[in-house]
């Protein structure tokens, strides 16, 4: 780990967010890796900046399209457009997530067969629900009846029951 890796820790145990944002900031200069990408977006989140969020997701996305974080990065992108009440954005942010995450599950199960079992596909299956539950919420406000029955299939398949 790296020391930006550590003091991101302590300001997060301190309940510091805008410390946490300060080092997660440095951390994502000084290691542009995908991990780094997806705790800036969760220190943006953390002070309320959802510009911020959606800045750094969409730049992650950009940079890491095979990145076991692709889904969490969509993910932190729709809550965010949700937080500043683009709901229709958030939606086809989200939609195009889920796609991005399953075509990632895919050449997983290519690769390795049974792709349930990696931390990966783990953590993209996990995204991809959360992606779903926020679509659902979208859908129930809206009264999308057509839009929700969908949705609440996929989480059905993807063996999510609340």
């Amino acid at each position: 780990a790296t020391a930006y890796d550590r003091l991101c820790e302590i300001a997060i145990a301190l309940d510091d967010t805008r410390g946490f944002l300060k080092y997660a900031k440095k951390n994502a200069e000084a290691y542009p890796f995908d991990r780094q990408y997806y705790n800036l977006g969760l220190a943006y989140f953390g002070v309320d900046d959802w510009q911020g969020v959606v800045k750094s997701q969409k730049e992650a996305v950009e940079k890491f399209k095979q990145s076991p974080y692709i889904g969490a990065y969509y993910r932190q992108m729709g809550r965010a457009y949700m937080k500043l009440e683009r709901d229709q954005t958030a939606e086809r942010t989200l939609t195009v997530g889920v796609q991005a995450v399953e075509s990632r599950l895919s050449a997983l199960k290519r690769v390795n067969g049974a792709a349930r079992s990696s931390d990966e596909s783990r953590r993209l299956y996990d995204d991809r629900i959360g992606m779903l539950l926020l679509l659902k919420r979208l859908h129930t406000t809206y009264k999308a009846a057509e839009k929700l029955e969908l949705v609440e299939r996929q989480l059905r398949e993807a063996g999510y029951a609340p």
